[in-house]
């Protein structure tokens, strides 16, 4: 490798990499990652502060450096000569918690930074966020992965539009209602894996919000279990006005209860839940969310979801809330998952949904054999079936289960406008030509309700 005091051939004329400009040397080293763009500080004289101008600053660390990383920020920060996009620092093993305290305070005050990401899971000590960092008016995007956020009694990121909050336990109702209130351009909110602790409300009303993730998804299965045998005060309430709300994703148990309200402009929705046996709370919970997201036009469900809302379902007199449920937006559901096609909560839904004009089984789809007739279940068959519904997808599919060839047989008999059903065999699956082409054959002379429906194999 050549150094970059060395002549070489640039355009066709005689140049030196040292000749180019101080900014485009910056800007050449900003692609590296920060331990590299440092050591080019040993290169020359030239080169030995031009890292102390790039833009980014990520650090990452290991039990087995922390004290080299500590050095290291030190000496980043104190060199540090100009504003800064983005400060990172990851670490895994014990840091300093007074040390952390002053590089956050170094850069937001003296490097203007627009970007912050803490992630800490030891340290030592308690570690406080300085007080300036709630108030900050550089801050566009803030990521917070820790334990524990001491909040001030003043709370105002006036310019923040990116917020996510990892495993963090909150404390104080007073002082978290402070933080969501006082977020007042936020655009995108990801909460994942945080502790409401002994919380019993909390809202969420930020004004221009379009996006928000909650994940809940980080709880061991013998835990969920205890989760049937709470009681209604035993969870938090979180209330989420949705008055510019585009896109609201869900990833959990029902730990807590989330009320969606105004939400008129959402567009996509997700909802997964991935533990199946619930109790009728927890049933109840999922339609209360699910009522929040009425206006949607694009829903992913889970197979799970669904049976647990089967397995409550007539055991609570709130689970009359399905009766009043509707979809009238709704253009496209996705099932994740396998899923039986005569589960009766499913068929709800369906029913619910009358201007539904696509309709994806990602897991795959099939019949219980076992209980009621389907043609009972489904009847009457949903609206769109006969009016909107006009593509189908059935993933992972298997060509030698009776059952997965009846589910099929069925759709295509009650979707009357079918224009188009593709089939996508399972993934990893050795079909060769002869079983598609048997597989073909087989489908081709199945009944349908639309002579215009095309069959497709994928």
């Amino acid at each position: 490798m050549q150094k970059p005091n060395e002549e070489q051939d640039i355009d066709g004329s005689r140049k030196c990499l040292g000749n180019f400009s101080d900014e485009i040397l910056v800007h050449i080293l900003s692609f590296l990652p920060t331990t590299d763009a440092v050591r080019t500080s040993v290169l020359s004289r030239k080169w030995e502060y031009l890292w102390t101008s790039i833009p980014n600053l990520d650090f990452a660390s290991s039990p087995a450096n922390r004290s080299l990383l500590m050095n290291f920020v030190e000496r980043a920060l104190c060199l540090r000569d100009s504003s800064m996009k983005r400060f990172s620092l990851s670490c895994d093993g014990l840091v300093d918690a007074s040390r952390v305290h002053s590089w956050v305070t170094t850069a937001i005050k003296r490097c203007d930074v627009q970007e912050l990401h803490i992630k800490l899971r030891e340290v030592e000590g308690f570690v406080g966020l300085p007080y300036c960092l709630f108030t900050c008016k550089s801050l566009k995007s803030l990521s917070l992965d820790m334990l524990y956020v001491k909040l001030p009694n003043i709370i105002c990121f006036s310019c923040l539009k990116i917020l996510s909050i990892q495993r963090v336990t909150f404390s104080n109702e007073s002082l978290t209602q402070k933080l969501f209130d006082g977020l007042p351009v936020l655009e995108e909110l990801k909460l994942e894996n945080c502790s409401w602790g002994d919380l019993k409300f909390v809202s969420i009303s930020a004004p221009k919000l379009h996006s928000l993730r909650i994940f809940e998804n980080d709880m061991p299965e013998h835990e969920m279990q205890e989760q049937y045998f709470w009681t209604s005060n035993d969870f938090c309430l979180v209330g989420i006005v949705g008055h510019s709300l585009k896109e609201f994703y869900y990833i959990g148990n029902m730990i807590n209860e989330y009320l969606l309200d105004e939400s008129f402009s959402l567009e996509k929705a997700e909802v997964v839940t991935q533990f199946e046996d619930g109790c009728e709370q927890l049933a109840f919970r999922i339609l209360k969310l699910l009522t929040g997201l009425s206006n949607v036009e694009q829903l992913k469900l889970s197979d799970c979801l669904i049976l647990m809302l089967l397995n409550a379902e007539g055991c609570h007199p709130h689970m009359l809330l399905f009766d009043d449920l509707m979809f009238n937006n709704l253009m496209d559901l996705i099932i994740v998952e396998n899923i039986y096609l005569n589960y009766p909560s499913l068929v709800k839904i369906l029913q619910k949904a009358p201007c539904l004009g696509t309709l994806h089984f990602s897991g795959g789809v099939t019949i219980l054999c076992d209980g009621e007739s389907i043609d009972q279940i489904w009847d009457p068959v949903p609206p769109s079936f006969l009016s909107h519904l006009k593509w189908i997808k059935v993933s992972n599919y298997n060509e030698e289960d009776e059952d997965e060839l009846s589910a099929v047989k069925f759709l295509l008999k009650n979707a009357v406008v079918l224009d188009e059903i593709i089939i996508s065999f399972k993934k990893y699956s050795e079909v060769n030509l002869e079983t598609e082409s048997k597989v073909a054959k087989q489908l081709s002379e199945l009944p349908r309700g639309s002579q215009n429906c095309k069959i497709i194999l994928e």
